[in-house]
């Protein structure tokens, strides 16, 4: 990411998710995809989808009448720095506590856990 973003809320983390699927979309088709876990009203989603615009998450282009959005930057980018936002803010940017917590409560899988030792053993070496 090339510029800090400011963070995304639950409902723009909704929102984002849906627009990473199916990477050029409208805001009928992200209520679509919503209407299940959301109940939000169609101004509810074009609120949150020009929220997301002004914020610097999505481009717009205006095709005949309609909005189409696509994500400025991929989800992966987006998570690294919320990350890093958290474990600042709750770790003063320390990522071992994290770590230790996820294996302490068994929250990996064996494979997982399998590629933090492959990684560990590549950082060794």
């Amino acid at each position: 990411m090339n510029q800090k973003l400011p963070e995304l809320s639950k409902a723009e983390w909704a929102v984002m998710k849906v627009i990473w699927k199916l990477n050029k979309t409208n805001v009928r088709e992200v209520c679509e995809e919503l209407e299940e876990s959301q109940h939000w009203a169609y101004n509810t989603v074009r609120t949150m989808m020009e929220r997301l615009h002004e914020k610097g998450y999505v481009s717009t282009k205006k095709v005949g009448s309609m909005y189409f959005y696509r994500p400025r930057v991929s989800r992966r980018e987006v998570a690294i720095a919320a990350f890093d936002s958290f474990s600042e803010k709750v770790f003063d940017g320390a990522v071992g506590p994290i770590v230790s917590y996820l294996i302490d409560q068994d929250k990996l899988s064996e494979s997982e856990l399998a590629e933090i030792r492959r990684l560990l053993k590549t950082k060794e070496e």
